[in-house]
């Protein structure tokens, strides 16, 4: 998530080293839609191709989450310079 963070320029976003864990555990910002079999780690495959379907959650939720916060930020500037 580091090297995400970096490649986006997002230098003032804070990641707490437990803050993935503490994502992935909260059922309130996503839904999976695979089989709980799917979910086993019953192979080397299985647990890499788990492995970036999480990634892709928190980089998904990360740069959703940016783009909210950064458009808090400017939207009052930009509605008094009229």
């Amino acid at each position: 998530m580091e090297q995400f963070k970096n490649e986006k320029v997002w230098h003032n976003l804070n990641l707490p080293r437990d803050a993935a864990r503490r994502l992935l555990e909260s059922p309130v910002w996503y839904k999976l839609l695979i089989p709980p079999e799917e979910l086993e780690y019953t192979s080397f495959s299985r647990v890499a191709r788990l492995a970036g379907d999480r990634h892709r959650l928190l980089k998904k939720y990360c740069d959703g989450y940016y783009k909210y916060r950064k458009n808090e930020y400017e939207l009052p500037t930009w509605s008094t310079e009229s």
